[in-house]
C-alpha cells in the first residue's frame, strides 16, 4: 500500500507539473501555486519511499507483522528528518546574483 500511495503522490506532482508548464507556455507565467502544490506532493511521494525502504530494511515486510515500540520511534525519526530536511531544502529560494 505505501508504494501504491508513494505512486499516486508523485502522479498527481507531474500532473499538476504538466499543468502549470501548459500554463507557462500559453502565457508566459504559469501557475506558481501549482508548482508548490507539485513539489510538496514529490516530497510526500519521496517520505513514503523512504519510509517504504526503512521498514523493509527492518524486516516489518518479510517476516514481523508489528514492530517494536522503539524501532517505531527510530522509523518515525527518520522520516520526519528525511522530510524536514526536504522541506527546508526547498522551501528556501535560491539565492542567485543577477549582474544584468
Amino acid at each position: 500500500r505505501l508504494l501504491f500511495w508513494a505512486v499516486v503522490m508523485g502522479f498527481v506532482g507531474t500532473w499538476l507539473s504538466l499543468i502549470h508548464y501548459a500554463a507557462l507556455g500559453r502565457d508566459g507565467r504559469g501557475a506558481p501555486r501549482l508548482v508548490a502544490a507539485a513539489t510538496f506532493f514529490y516530497l510526500v511521494s519521496d517520505a513514503l519511499v523512504l519510509l517504504l525502504l526503512v521498514l523493509c530494511a527492518k524486516g516489518w515486510n518479510i517476516v514481523r507483522r508489528k514492530l517494536g515500540v522503539w524501532t517505531r520511534v527510530q522509523v518515525a525519526a527518520c522520516v520526519c528528518t528525511y522530510f524536514f530536511a526536504a522541506v527546508a531544502a526547498y522551501g528556501r529560494p535560491a539565492r542567485t546574483r543577477s549582474n544584468v
